[in-house]
């Protein structure tokens, strides 16, 4: 996979992408909490998710979102979950804005409720 050069990335970011902020209420202290819950909220709609151990290293692409998940009608949706105060790192953005400029959309998610306003929209 080609990078971005960082001054580009930078610029873009500066630009053009402005990262959701971490809600007041509802976000989650413990990330594995919030897999957990998208998980069981994805087998309940019976549809298909892709995601990394938390408790492993994996050979997923550094920067992947935390999940990519194939919803009903066609819907596909990439979700990075996110503890409170927590922010994407370089990598993560890199993706997030990559995924963007393609016409992507990457919701990072800090609360249930911030996934669900996410794939209900």
């Amino acid at each position: 996979m080609s990078r971005f050069s960082s001054d580009w990335l930078k610029s873009y970011l500066a630009k053009q992408f402005r990262p959701e902020q971490a809600p007041s209420t509802g976000a989650v202290e413990d990330e594995s909490q919030l897999h957990s819950e998208i998980i069981e909220y994805c087998i309940s709609k019976g549809w298909l998710y892709f995601h990394g151990s938390m408790a492993h290293k994996t050979n997923r692409t550094p920067g992947e979102p935390d999940f990519t998940i194939l919803a009903s009608e066609g819907r596909v949706f990439f979700i990075e979950c996110k503890a409170l105060k927590r922010k994407p790192s370089s990598d993560q953005m890199e993706i997030i804005a990559w995924a963007h400029k393609l016409g992507h959309s990457v919701h990072v998610v800090h609360s249930f409720e911030q996934f669900l306003s996410a794939v209900t929209r």
